[in-house]
Parts: C-alpha cells; structure tokens; sequence
C-alpha cells in the first residue's frame, strides 16, 4: 500500500500523455534505426518503410510497449494517468490501422 499511496499525488490525465506519446516515438526511431542502421535521414527510412509497407507494423509495435504501462497503472488504480497514456498513443494506432 506504501507505493500507490506515494504515486497517488501523480494520477492525473496530462501526466499520462507526455509518456503516452514520447515512450512510442522513442521506440519507433529505435526500430528505424534497426532496421535501416546507414540512412541518416528520418524522412528517408519512413520513405523506405512505406514503400516495403512495413511502416503500419513498425508503428503498432512502437505502441505495444504503452499497452504493459496501460496494464501496471490499472493495477496500481491509477486511472487518470493510464487514460492519458492511451489517449497519447492514439495517433500512433490509428496511423498503424491505416498504414496496414
């Protein structure tokens, strides 16, 4: 009961959004840079990855990791901050449903 009762001060809905969108962004520029390591440009991996349609997979498993910290906040009743993350992966699931 001691960690919900420190993290409780922290259930709000803008908090969840900054994770909700960085925590994609930041794993979908890990996986462009796996998959093409010697394009420096951005523009030009998603260029590459739209073409070879990868780019609607790329970006629902940026999302995936969103969905465990969905979870764990859940489980910690912390409603407002897990509405926020999903509120902030938003755009990448919806771009990834019409990328597919």
């Amino acid at each position: 009961m001691g960690i919900i009762n420190k993290l409780r001060p922290y259930d709000k809905f803008i908090l969840g959004i900054v994770p909700g969108i960085l925590i994609p962004l930041l794993i979908f520029l890990y996986l462009a840079k796996l998959h093409y390591p010697y394009s420096n440009s951005l523009l030009l991996i998603v260029h590459k990855m739209y073409c070879n349609q990868m780019l609607g997979n790329i970006l629902i498993m940026s999302a995936i990791p969103n969905m465990f910290l969905v979870f764990v906040f859940y489980k910690l009743e912390m409603f407002l901050f897990a509405s926020g993350i999903v509120l902030g992966a938003m755009p990448f699931l919806i771009l990834s449903l019409f990328l597919m």
